[in-house]
């Protein structure tokens, strides 16, 4: 529901930002469910592979909200 509220005409001008939003909040809510899973084995720090790929689409999910928009250029003939 949060996603289909951000396909606003605004928000579409600039490429990735709804998949962006997909991918953190994606992200989020399977760091959180691996947190509940018991008996999964810790790769890092504590943290299992699946929590570390949880964070790595976070941070690119936050790369592309915040990514510029482009303006396309003005078409010479």
């Amino acid at each position: 529901a949060v996603l289909r509220m951000a396909q606003r005409p605004a928000v579409l001008a600039a490429p990735g930002r709804v998949f962006g939003g997909y991918l953190v909040g994606y992200g989020a809510l399977r760091w959180w469910i691996e947190r509940l899973r018991d008996l999964q084995p810790l790769v890092w720090d504590g943290w299992t592979l699946h929590q570390l790929i949880s964070v790595a689409l976070i941070v690119l999910g936050i790369g592309l909200l915040l990514r510029p928009a482009r303006i396309p250029a003005a078409r010479q003939r």
